[in-house]
């Protein structure tokens, strides 16, 4: 008798969005590197602001956007509320060096992170993110 295991390899595709391009390129290795050993195949797009990832929404079909909250052109809280408004199965994470706790249940974001914290517990919320 014969036994196989499969191993279902969940695609996901997440979409970075900084105006701070060192914090893109840490966000990809630090991805890439947690999700190496995982059943995830992560595909990673990015953005510099939120009006260029709204051009990136609208050219792909994306699980999960993590964006910052202050940028210039296109906040975090604006391409949330784009996203609610045009694409709501989307899952929208904010982060940002200066937040507030009541603004996770006052934006609706699925989560809300501070710039600087553990890259283990932010990983996590990520992943627990995309398997919801």
């Amino acid at each position: 008798m014969t036994c196989l295991l499969f191993l279902t390899m969940k695609m996901q595709t997440v979409l970075l969005v900084d105006d701070f391009p060192d914090i893109v390129i840490l966000l990809q290795e630090l991805l890439r590197i947690h999700f190496a050993d995982t059943n995830i195949t992560l595909k990673v797009l990015t953005a510099n602001d939120g009006i260029e990832a709204v051009s990136v929404l609208k050219l792909h079909p994306v699980d999960l956007v993590l964006t910052d909250i202050r940028m210039p052109h296109m906040d975090g809280i604006k391409l949330l509320a784009y996203c609610r408004g045009n694409y709501p199965s989307i899952k929208v994470a904010l982060w940002s060096s200066h937040i507030d706790a009541a603004w996770h249940s006052h934006l609706g974001a699925d989560l809300l992170m501070q710039k600087g914290m553990d890259p283990q517990v932010m990983l996590n919320a990520v992943r627990e993110l995309l398997l919801s």
